[in-house]
């Protein structure tokens, strides 16, 4: 993993997923990338509690 120097805002959580959705609509796996999991951060203020995950 490669390292820009940005920090993350304070609070910011982590989320895990094997496979993401690019906005074209392809499904990518994170094994295709030699990976378990896609690190993807969540700010602070999201609130998606409502949502089914």
């Amino acid at each position: 993993m490669t390292h820009d120097g940005k920090q993350p805002p304070d609070g910011t959580t982590y989320i895990f997923r094997a496979s993401i959705t690019k906005p074209d609509g392809t499904k990518i796996y994170a094994r295709q990338f030699g990976k378990r999991a896609f690190k993807i951060p969540v700010s602070p203020g999201n609130d998606n509690e409502d949502k089914a995950a």
